[in-house]
């Protein structure tokens, strides 16, 4: 999982980068990332968030 602020031009570069990667399953790795990431940024005060992927796995809810 990749988080970032935002994208910078003119190569669309990504700011302020954060990966989490693990060999655990969807719930799980959604945990880590939510309180790696929230140690790092104040989450409560994003107002948006985009997800993108390569579809495998992806389910609404």
């Amino acid at each position: 999982m990749v988080a970032y602020e935002g994208k910078e031009s003119p190569r669309r570069q990504l700011v302020n980068r954060k990966s989490v990667a693990g060999r655990v399953d969807g719930e799980r790795i959604w945990e880590e990332a939510s309180a790696y990431l929230g140690e790092r940024w104040d989450l409560s005060s994003i107002g948006e968030v985009h997800i993108g992927g390569d579809g495998a796995g992806l389910k609404p809810g």
